[in-house]
């Protein structure tokens, strides 16, 4: 009897290791997997991000209406159903719109690697939600740590995680749900569940903004978190963090470097000369906006005529709102007339229509002419470089 009793934890270890790969992964078997309704800018920022590091991804749910969460996990589930029984691959599942990589796959793999023996890890945060009650449930974690499950970030085999979303017909919640699982002992032991304390993975900037610094080595620029000091590679921007997101964007996945600037704005530059035919130069919009006495307003306009592009896909919308400036202005409302431009409006010092409301004007009009652009420039910006507008379409 005594002997069982030592030989079955022994026989446990040694079908763990049998089932489960020991030897390193490979990293083209790591698949992120994500749900997303339409592509829009968060959408694109995501997907860029995961090939500037090359990563295998698959995006579920393209075209269909908004998904709630009891959807998102039912197309999860119906995708990876044929992963079921796959043992070497690792799935990453994570929100699109709100999320960028910082790292490639090897970065993931090795960290990864350094928190088995777990088999699902998920990301982890400093605020117990939605139901703060069960803050008392959870384990301890050590200083410098986080303590609660983020269902926004998870990764693991895939046979594990299909399993796991497949153990309850319907998830209404997926905080909730996962948040269940973890705290089950059982579930928890039986999936080999941790969470990301250190943030090595996953971070979520609610409630972490001041843990954020942006080191750089070399042109990549980076995240580190100073509370745990980790380097992430999922940042999530959900809820109030969702501006902090956004301009953590404007420097990391290589969008900007210290020595060349920004990256991004080399990528698929588009060189509008190359068109023959100068109709079908994309339509742009443009705002002139003289909200306050303003110096030099002859060579304002004298700059915006000088613009090399056709005039013919040039559309002008003028406001006026200064008495002084109304002789000059009719001026030159009678030149821009007078040129090939697609259309000219004028909305004068006695029209009564506000700077707020000329600026919407100036939107509405732009998407009911169907334009390509819309540039607003007021009187006290100039126009230098002629090529401008070309450049800014690249």
């Amino acid at each position: 009897m005594a002997l069982r009793r030592v030989l079955s934890p022994l026989l446990l270890i040694l079908i763990i290791n049998f089932c489960y790969p020991t030897q390193a992964i490979d990293q083209d078997d790591l698949l992120v997997v994500a749900v997303a309704s339409s592509e829009n800018d968060g959408y694109n920022r995501f997907i860029r991000s995961l090939k500037v590091y090359g990563y295998k991804y698959e995006i579920y749910g393209l075209g269909q209406e908004s998904t709630n969460a009891e959807q998102r996990m039912k197309i999860v589930r119906d995708n990876l159903v044929r992963y079921k029984d796959d043992k070497k691959k690792i799935i990453l599942y994570t929100d699109v719109y709100n999320v960028i990589f910082t790292q490639g796959p090897v970065f993931v793999l090795d960290k990864f690697e350094g928190l088995k023996p777990a088999r699902i890890v998920f990301g982890a945060e400093d605020k117990c939600w939605p139901d703060e009650n069960l803050q008392y449930d959870y384990p301890m974690v050590g200083s410098n740590e986080k303590r609660f499950l983020n269902s926004a970030g998870f990764m693991g085999y895939a046979s594990d995680i299909y399993e796991m979303i497949t153990s309850q017909d319907d998830i209404k919640d997926e905080q909730i749900f996962f948040t269940k699982v973890f705290l089950d002992e059982s579930s928890r032991n039986k999936w080999s569940i941790v969470l990301d304390k250190r943030a090595d993975v996953f971070m979520n900037l609610n409630g972490a903004i001041n843990e954020l610094q942006l080191p750089a080595n070399g042109d990549d620029v980076y995240v580190h978190n100073s509370w745990t000091d980790s380097i992430p590679t999922v940042i999530q921007g959900n809820g109030s963090a969702q501006k902090s997101l956004n301009y953590l964007s404007n420097y990391i996945a290589r969008t900007w470097s210290t020595n060349e600037g920004c990256l991004q704005c080399k990528e698929s530059l588009f060189d509008v000369t190359q068109i023959d035919d100068l109709m079908q130069w994309p339509m742009v919009y443009i705002g002139l906006f003289i909200e306050f006495p303003t110096p030099f307003l002859r060579e304002y306009f004298e700059k915006i005529m000088k613009l090399t592009y056709p005039k013919q896909r040039l559309s002008i919308l003028i406001h006026n709102q200064v008495e002084y400036h109304k002789n000059i202005t009719e001026q030159y409302l009678k030149k821009f007339s007078e040129d090939e431009y697609k259309f000219v409006k004028y909305l004068n010092v006695d029209d009564d229509t506000t700077e707020a409301e000329a600026r919407q004007q100036a939107i509405h009009e732009c998407q009911e002419d169907k334009c390509d652009y819309l540039f607003i420039l007021d009187s006290i910006a100039h126009i230098d470089h002629p090529d401008t507008l070309i450049k800014l379409i690249a």
